[in-house]
């Protein structure tokens, strides 16, 4: 479920990190206070980031 971290979010992006065997081991989360904030470039990039903590 969804927990959030200020009542004053209006949008998060959460994108999974796995682990060498495919399990989810952590989430890089993040959220914003303006509406429809995160889009796809935005989930592209986090997406890189995730892949650059994983190797």
């Amino acid at each position: 479920g969804h927990i959030p971290c200020d009542s004053r979010t209006l949008s998060e992006i959460v994108v999974p990190l796995f682990g060498s065997d495919g399990t989810v081991i952590g989430v890089l989360d993040l959220d914003s206070h303006r509406p429809s904030h995160f889009d796809d470039e935005d989930r592209r990039g986090l997406e890189s980031i995730v892949a650059l903590l994983r190797a």
